[in-house]
């Protein structure tokens, strides 16, 4: 997203503390980085990171689908996959792409037609 982005991360950790650092220490460094390249200073980021925790599993494959479909909302593209940032193009290939995915995900569901399926609900 031009503006923002959004990092779904499941942890081990019942204390969000140490996940916030390190978000925070990735996402200075990265500040700090285009700063220096760009021989610019301050924030690159609209606002603080936010953090929520989740707590079923109906609320984890509803956030899911809100990240997929985030690009369509802000009119950035038509079709999810063609949001070439988007995770969503490695789940419609069940993860056979460059990134690991967490595959209960998608096993929530009898194939991936019926997970493209959804995703294209939602949004209606």
């Amino acid at each position: 997203m031009p503006t923002h982005f959004h990092f779904l991360v499941n942890v081990k950790i019942t204390d969000q503390k140490p996940i916030r650092r390190a978000i925070g220490d990735l996402l200075g460094g990265y500040s700090r980085a285009v700063n220096k390249e760009r021989n610019r200073s301050g924030s690159l980021f609209q606002q603080h990171s936010k953090a929520k925790l989740i707590k079923t599993e109906k609320h984890l494959i509803a956030l899911m689908h809100y990240i997929h479909q985030n690009p369509i909302h802000t009119h950035l593209v038509v079709k999810m996959e063609d949001w070439k940032y988007s995770s969503y193009r490695e789940y419609i290939k069940k993860g056979k792409g460059l990134i690991p995915l967490d595959m209960r995900l998608l096993n929530k569901y009898r194939n991936i037609q019926e997970f493209i399926e959804h995703s294209n609900m939602i949004i209606e």
